[in-house]
């Protein structure tokens, strides 16, 4: 049921202010708000640091696979919301815009070459970082590596777990 809206009924006088609206000291005396926190800063001023030290040549190429666009973007694989350093040297890859973006919408490939990661991983980033690297170099195929559930690492997919496989009850 929809409502129905009265209008004004004719011969009524519109609201009239009785008193003047005076602008109060505390306006006059406001402070800007600042852009990003003093902590958040630090941040970035560390991220661009180590983003120089990694790359002192300039800017990177994209670290997708048959990609060879400059990298506009550092992508950090295990994000901050899961617990994530934006200035570890082993949580940054460069990609191009594009890319990043496609990331950023968690393509079944991003987990697949290690640009995303879950946040149960337990596997060390450095481990991680240089499953990384083989994986987008080609040096591994990704055929070869997959996510052990059992043991909560990235092992070849020819690995012997000793965790017995979980039956069905029925």
């Amino acid at each position: 049921m929809a409502l129905k809206r009265t209008g004004i009924k004719r011969g009524t006088k519109p609201m009239e202010r009785r008193t003047e609206l005076h602008r109060g000291e505390s306006q006059l005396a406001r402070m800007p708000l600042r852009s990003t926190s003093k902590k958040r800063d630090r941040e970035n001023r560390e991220r661009k640091a180590m983003a120089n030290e990694l790359w002192p040549d300039g800017q990177p190429t994209c670290s997708k696979p048959n990609c060879w666009r400059l990298a506009d973007d550092l992508h950090e694989p295990l994000t901050r919301a899961r617990r994530g350093s934006i200035t570890d040297p082993n949580n940054a890859v460069p990609l191009c815009r594009p890319h990043h973006n496609e990331v950023g919408a968690e393509k079944p490939w991003a987990y697949e070459f290690g640009l995303l990661i879950h946040s149960w991983e337990q596997t060390p980033l450095d481990v991680l970082a240089s499953v990384r690297k083989q994986l987008l170099a080609g040096d591994i195929p990704v055929e070869d590596i997959a996510y052990c559930h059992h043991c909560r690492a990235w092992l070849p997919t020819d690995h012997d777990c000793d965790q017995p496989e979980e039956e069905d009850a029925a």
